[in-house]
């Protein structure tokens, strides 16, 4: 172990000072059409008060070199299409500056309207939060976790500050749908059980994402009122996107912190190809303490994973991307050896928490022709919580035991056609099937038990936006959840000046319960069927208002009704599935 400690801190020192004498370094990347996939040629890329730029080349791609490191404001224009200016731009000295850059197309072709960060891949005009993986990085007391960055924002906390439960605008953790790469996947965090009263895992959140941010790209959030190809989901949605490896140089990439030791490497397959890898592997700080005899507190904790995108573009059939995320965590609590210490309810009691996740897709990416592109994503990913608590008797002997084994599955599939008509006005239509698996089993010295439920979930839509003008756009969509409901959506925003935005949306969202963990409905009362899906209307209004290049305003009034909730049949219980937290809880309900 000490061996291993040595080799790290050597690494550091010796990427720290390599990066150190690297004075100058290169931004590039590639050009493309938002909607059409389709590259463009020609367009400009400048560094503001600076005398760097370039110009894309046939396949989209442009290069600035000897850049020194710092902050840059970066402006891409292209006839016909949006200026795009990137205010806050990094350049590190020890690693290139790789961007992907997509435009949407004017519909004034001759008038040039400024689109700044803040906007950049918005999926509606309210509730909808684009951040990049610096901002991640920057922000105090966040552990690198994107999940504890959306915090900051209006309306957004947590259950407790162990924990990553992300509690928008009132509602439960459960309400939020987890994607990666644009696929529902199961619970993405470490330490499901952090923060909870008994140390069983919750459905949904955990002590810290699984997913590094050395591989984070660009990603979403969303609060409420989400567009037509977001589903089941009550609250919002966090979208984390990973970004492809360098495809020209390999990097090597390490960085220690209170949360552990992270080392990633990416680079080129070959040199003759655009293909690339990206990879990444990161061991707990506390496990590290752990393995060498040093306790914090009474519990030891340690978690481990790995994460990977594979990246294959072929200019004929679009690019093919493989990526993929395991992790491993566990919590181990012992009890005092000491009666006089037992306060609170597990005191006496020795507790072995284990959990493992992993996910695996494929994503398939092509522009079919100038107006149209398709996008396709299969994904597999599961999880598997573990529990063992032993209660002790005064003799500090075993008196009985809990084990408990919580599994979850889910074969996800995507796939989405978009086709642009005008420069303003495009379709885009898809479909989600999600096949889960749930598994709980239980038992003690004298019982044992469980069950297994599987559910398959079709979820199409069609989502049309239209730009009547520069100033008044129309987002109408239609979204069903397993062919039971129509949920339609629907956001008018009006540009009222060039530093001001006014709009309106509203959703109905729904959401099925996790079947295999509320399985018990009373007979006769209400069916299954009745009470699968929880629903919720939304409406948002919303002000944006610049102020000045670096400050601006964003207000919303927002309106939410919950209906057809699952709560306890039994009057003397206050059990509803909106509070719902911890994974485990079985309840008669209406």
């Amino acid at each position: 172990m000490k061996s291993l400690l040595y080799i790290l801190i050597v690494g550091l020192v010796a990427n720290t000072t390599l990066s150190a004498q690297n004075f100058t370094q290169t931004i590039r990347g590639q050009v493309w059409d938002k909607t059409s996939k389709q590259v463009l040629y020609g367009a400009n890329v400048v560094l503001d008060n600076t005398n760097f730029g370039a110009v894309t080349n046939e396949n989209g791609y442009f290069k600035i070199a000897n850049v020194k490191p710092g902050r840059y404001v970066l402006t891409v224009t292209f006839m016909g299409y949006d200026k795009l200016v990137i205010s806050d731009l990094l350049v590190n000295a020890g690693k290139e500056t790789v961007l992907e850059i997509s435009l949407q197309e004017s519909v004034q072709k001759l008038h040039e309207l400024t689109i700044t960060p803040s906007r950049i891949g918005q999926a509606s005009p309210v509730s909808s939060h684009s951040f990049t993986i610096e901002e991640v990085q920057r922000f105090a007391a966040n552990y690198y976790d994107p999940a504890r960055l959306v915090t900051s924002f209006a309306g957004v906390a947590t259950t407790n500050d162990q924990a990553n439960n992300i509690v928008i605008r009132g509602n439960s953790p459960n309400g939020l749908l987890w994607r990666l790469e644009g696929i529902d996947i199961v619970n993405p965090n470490h330490l499901t059980n952090a923060g909870t009263f008994s140390d069983r895992p919750m459905q949904n959140g955990g002590g810290v994402n699984i997913l590094s941010t050395q591989l984070l790209a660009n990603s979403t959030f969303l609060t409420g009122a989400f567009p037509a190809d977001y589903g089941n989901a009550l609250s919002g949605v966090m979208d984390m996107r990973i970004r492809k490896g360098n495809n020209e140089q390999h990097e090597i990439t390490a960085q220690a912190s209170v949360l552990g030791v992270d080392i990633a490497m990416e680079g080129p397959f070959s040199k003759t190809s655009k293909a690339s890898f990206l990879a990444n592997y990161r061991y707990s700080f506390t496990g590290l303490l752990g393995a060498m005899g040093v306790k914090l507190g009474d519990e030891a904790i340690a978690f481990q994973d790995i994460s990977f995108n594979l990246s294959f573009p072929t200019f004929k059939s679009g690019t093919f991307t493989l990526f993929g995320l395991g992790g491993t965590s566990s919590n181990v609590f012992n009890a005092e050896r000491d009666k006089s210490l037992w306060k609170f309810e597990k005191d006496n009691t020795d507790i072995v928490y284990t959990s493992r996740m992993g996910a695996i897709g494929l994503t398939h990416e092509a522009s079919l022709s100038s107006k149209t592109s398709w996008r396709t994503v299969v994904a597999l990913s599961a999880r598997e919580d573990e529990r063992q608590q032993d209660f002790l008797g005064n003799d500090y002997r075993i008196t009985n035991y809990v084990a408990e084994s919580f599994q979850n599955r889910r074969l996800s599939i995507s796939t989405a056609f978009t086709h642009k008509f005008t420069a303003r006005n495009y379709l885009k239509v898809g479909t989600f099937i999600n096949e889960t698996q749930n598994t709980l089993t239980t038992s003690t010295a004298t019982t044992e038990g469980g069950n297994i439920t599987e559910r398959t979930l079709v979820q199409p839509y069609a989502d049309w936006h239209i730009g009547f003008s520069e100033q008044v756009k129309v987002q109408i969509g239609l979204h069903s959840t397993g062919f039971t409901t129509v949920e339609p959506r629907v956001a008018l925003t009006w540009l009222s000046s060039a530093n001001q935005s006014i709009s309106l949306a509203y959703g109905l969202h729904s959401q099925a319960l996790r079947k295999g963990i509320l399985t018990t409905y009373q007979p006769g009362a209400t069916s299954e069927k009745n009470i699968n899906l929880t629903k919720a209307n939304h409406y948002v209004l919303s002000l944006r208002q610049r102020i000045q290049n670096k400050i601006s305003l964003n207000a919303e009034a927002y309106y939410q009704s919950l209906f057809n909730v699952a709560i306890s049949a039994t009057r003397r219980s206050s059990y509803s599935a909106l509070n719902e937290l911890e994974i485990n809880a079985r309840e008669l309900l209406v």
